[in-house]
């Protein structure tokens, strides 16, 4: 919690984290993303009316906000500040060396927003003017953002996102975020991964330039220094080694992680459509995400219990039969009796010939 802790605060954030600070609103978000909850109503509701959870968090019950309220502090987290306490998780991951950026996977997500589909007739624009439409093998799939990142195939734990419209080609989306990303302090790559989406001779050289070899999947309809690995696989191998030509249909099954990593966003974290509109929310709820994934991976390495580092159900229920005050709320003069027997402390404290013989 320090990151957020020693942040500097501008003129508005001052006035609006008074009762909450910023560590407390990314505790909220956090245990919001992780129980997979939708909106800021619900939220808010299982926040005053699960017993117990409200200590989980280490919130006051009197500084619950309103939804409205909540929705405001979200917002001021920016989402600079989400991404940079980001990058300082990878930064750990790759102390914890469950990172090393030797084989990097990239693909694209679609994040819809909350806006009609339609646009306006007289405006001729959606009412989020900066959503595109996202159209996947030619089917139209809504209006909103895509979510660009790549993951470390090492445990197949992300390392870097950007948002961008969805109407923008995927060729442009992928160098650009390509280019920043080799533009960070990461290790080496020695081979990227991708989907047909991305491929042409500028994304190819570009990858190679860096020394990296483009694992990239050819369309059907080309035709020169193309391959077919397996069945709808096709590699350019113009870039490729000789000695790797025998391995490519093994190499390219690796790919299929990201896709993993992409269906826990919408089966278990429902973060598959936002709750507000703009490039800048889009951004946040793909930071929140990723954060949650890491923060996931780290904790079970952090308990010893690596086999947990993919499982996004892990760490998520909890359990108000475990706290303390909702024992003392639930327990009635009956089953008193069957839970101090278990408890000598107690037992002691309620009988009084046993508290006289221990004194």
């Amino acid at each position: 919690m320090e990151f957020w802790n020693k942040l500097p605060l501008n003129s508005i954030q001052k006035k609006v984290y008074r009762k909450l600070f910023m560590e407390d609103v990314f505790k909220l978000e956090v245990a919001l993303y992780k129980r997979g909850i939708t909106t800021f109503e619900n939220w808010i509701d299982e926040l005053k009316h699960v017993p117990g959870l409200i200590d989980a968090v280490q919130i006051s019950p009197r500084n619950i906000p309103s939804p409205s309220k909540y929705g405001q502090l979200v917002h001021h987290l920016s989402s600079e500040n989400i991404k940079a306490y980001f990058l300082d998780l990878v930064a750990e991951c790759m102390r914890y060396k469950m990172i090393d950026c030797k084989i990097i996977i990239w693909d694209g997500r679609f994040l819809e927003s909350y806006c009609s589909k339609n646009k306006n007739k007289k405006l001729k624009a959606f009412s989020d003017n900066e959503a595109g439409k996202h159209k996947h093998v030619g089917k139209y799939k809504g209006v909103g953002y895509v979510d660009s990142s790549f993951i470390c195939a090492k445990h197949d734990l992300p390392i870097y996102y950007e948002s961008h419209p969805a109407n923008r080609n995927d060729n442009i989306i992928f160098r650009e975020t390509f280019t920043n990303h080799q533009a960070l302090s990461f290790p080496s790559s020695t081979m990227l991964i991708a989907s047909a989406s991305p491929y042409s001779n500028k994304s190819l050289d570009l990858v190679y330039s860096h020394g990296i070899i483009p694992l990239i999947f050819a369309r059907k309809n080309i035709k020169k220094d193309v391959i077919q690995v397996a069945t709808r696989k096709c590699i350019n191998i113009s870039r490729v080694p000789s000695e790797m030509t025998w391995h490519l249909s093994r190499l390219l099954n690796i790919r299929t992680s990201i896709e993993r990593d992409f269906s826990s966003a919408k089966v278990v974290y429902h973060a598959d459509r936002m709750n507000n509109r703009g490039i800048e929310n889009s951004r946040k709820c793909i930071g929140k995400l990723k954060r949650v994934e890491l923060l996931t991976a780290l904790t079970a390495v952090k308990v010893h219990r690596p086999d947990l580092i993919k499982k996004p159900t892990v760490f998520k229920a909890y359990r108000p039969e475990f706290s303390v005050m909702a024992l003392d709320e639930k327990l009635s003069n009956v089953n008193s009796y069957h839970f101090t027997r278990l408890n000598p402390e107690i037992l002691v404290e309620k009988s009084p010939f046993l508290r006289n013989f221990c004194t």
